[in-house]
């Protein structure tokens, strides 16, 4: 069987309205800027392609196997960043993307992986969940392409993956970075989780 053609896309364009002056994707976490840990995550994973979708701060990151596709008008939304990535996998024939926030650090290589495996395809639709929320990471197959090209504002796909599948995980997982004072927690958390595998 032939693996279906997937580009992973890490979304870091956005504006950190709620975390003060600096840029959240730029801040450090252990010593690492907060985009790179999904980031290192989703390159263990062979793809089609990995791309991330940077703003103005992100787009000086380190972003190693990736490709940058700057966003210029992060100012409308996730939406935008959203059809920046996916345009740019329908221009490489994907089969499939899986998109991923760059403020979610406890994310990962397994669970993308585990993303992918479920890859059935171009009607699939399949989001992280710990029970109570759905939230990327996220895996559309071609069939959305179309819907996820059309977004506006900055829910993203939030609407849309109400009738996806569930991958379920810990909710200790899914924790992001709004505020600086997310990032004081999330650093005291990965005192004891090994990046890259479930705790």
């Amino acid at each position: 069987m032939v693996d279906p053609v997937i580009v992973g896309i890490i979304l870091a364009a956005g504006s950190s309205s709620r975390f003060n002056a600096e840029n959240k994707i730029c801040a450090p976490l252990k010593g690492v800027p907060l985009g790179l840990h999904v980031g290192r995550a989703m390159i263990g994973i062979t793809l089609a392609e990995h791309i991330v979708v940077t703003g103005a701060a992100s787009d000086r990151l380190p972003w190693t196997g990736y490709r940058r596709l700057l966003n210029e008008r992060p100012d409308l939304g996730l939406s935008e960043s959203i059809r920046i990535g996916v345009a740019t996998a329908v221009e490489a024939e994907a089969e499939g993307v899986i998109l991923a926030l760059a403020d979610m650090p406890f994310i990962t290589t397994d669970i993308l992986r585990n993303l992918i495996r479920n890859y059935d395809g171009p009607s699939t639709m399949m989001v992280v969940s710990d029970g109570k929320r759905r939230t990327p990471p996220a895996l559309f197959g071609s069939a959305w392409f179309d819907t996820l090209l059309h977004l506006n504002g900055d829910q993203g796909a939030r609407d849309l993956v109400k009738e996806a599948a569930i991958l379920t995980v810990g909710p200790e997982h899914l924790f992001d970075i709004d505020r600086r004072s997310d990032l004081e927690t999330a650093s005291h958390g990965m005192e004891n989780f090994d990046e890259g595998s479930p705790t």
